[in-house]
């Protein structure tokens, strides 16, 4: 049974629509989620905005403390490509940004960026952002089968995620291990990182490697945010998993990848169950076609996992610099009305640089 009421979701996006982003938001609060934490991501697939919009979430919201960690620019249509990371990073802490959102290591985005982050040019902000132990949330990989074919089709959603471009058989896009590798050398760079791997680093099914990156990596973290196919395997290996996350619950973090409004509570009933549910099977709540089991933490354990740690690691949430944000909202609004950018987004960005000169 779950032994605490107190929540904190580390791990949620905006709505590119404000009025339904705010509502969201403001539901979530009202769900008994207090402090949540805003993941910008300014991949070309997503809106370019959203950090501006994440930003402008954290000061418009006063129903909860709101936290923003701030995604890097790569699209050369801003012309953001030549700056370097590291002054992108230390733009987006002025702005207001609690930390750092990483996606570059999922496959699809690996494929687009072209380097990973063991590269070079990440050296010097990946030092800045040890140095200072700024919370960064990373995504690496995906799950194991989205690389086998006949696996991924074996899944109900299968077809869903094939017609999203998640299926990596081929040659253009780099192996799982070859981009787990990647992140290691970052990390034998960067030891002492303070960083959480979104999606427990896909990592269900392989416990060891879980054990072996707690032992050696001393900031590292990991956070509970469905893909359902989590839950499958540690129930596959129950016992150790549950044990794991006893003597490591300081390492671990709600999470639940919440962007839609209304909410979808049959996430946070996953993530709740799998915390502080009865060992025996039940369907998954948010994907019913798959079985989970509940550990049934510790008190102590569940209130780490479910809020001590997030304040552990951010806190309350920085004030947002109004001047940087509306500095940074002209700027783009100029480029993208320079470079015929999408009507939407200039009108999202109009009104958000209207709402925040007028304060």
């Amino acid at each position: 049974m779950m032994k605490t009421s107190r929540f904190a979701d580390i791990h949620i996006h905006c709505l590119p629509d404000i009025d339904k982003g705010i509502a969201m938001l403001k539901e979530i609060s009202d769900f008994g989620i207090k402090n949540m934490n805003i993941l910008a991501i300014t991949y070309h697939e997503f809106p370019i905005d959203d950090n501006i919009l994440a930003l402008y979430y954290k000061k418009k919201i006063k129903e909860a403390n709101i936290s923003v960690f701030g995604g890097l620019y790569y699209s050369p249509f801003l012309n953001y490509y030549s700056v370097p990371f590291k002054e992108q990073a230390q733009r987006l802490l002025d702005m207001g940004c609690d930390g750092i959102k990483f996606i570059e290591s999922k496959p699809d985005y690996r494929k687009y960026i072209g380097f990973g982050l063991n590269s070079k040019i990440y050296d010097e902000m990946f030092d800045m952002l040890e140095e200072r132990q700024v919370p960064i949330v990373c995504h690496i990989n995906d799950p194991e089968e989205y690389w086998n074919e006949d696996k991924i089709r074996e899944w109900p959603i299968g077809e869903r995620l094939i017609e999203l471009g998640w299926l990596y058989n081929n040659d253009t896009f780099l192996s799982y291990e070859e981009i787990f590798d990647e992140m290691i050398q970052r990390l034998e760079k960067n030891p002492n990182l303070n960083i959480i791997f979104a999606h427990f680093m896909f990592l269900s099914n392989q416990i060891e490697i879980a054990r072996k990156l707690v032992e050696r990596y001393p900031n590292l973290k990991f956070d509970l945010t469905p893909g359902w196919e989590m839950y499958v395997g540690f129930a596959k290996n129950f016992d150790e998993w549950r044990s794991f996350f006893e003597a490591n619950s300081d390492r671990i973090c709600y999470g639940t990848d919440t962007e839609s409004f209304p909410i979808k509570k049959t996430t946070h009933q996953t993530v709740r169950y799998a915390i502080g549910g009865e060992k025996d099977e039940i369907d998954i709540p948010n994907a019913p076609f798959a079985r989970m089991r509940g550990f049934d933490l510790s008190q102590k354990a569940q209130e780490n996992i479910c809020y001590k740690n997030y304040m552990a690691i951010i806190g309350e949430p920085k004030s947002v610099n109004t001047n940087l944000l509306l500095e940074e909202t002209q700027k783009m609004l100029a480029m993208l009305k320079r470079n015929h950018g999408e009507r939407d987004v200039i009108a999202r960005l109009e009104r958000i640089y209207q709402d925040l000169e007028n304060k």
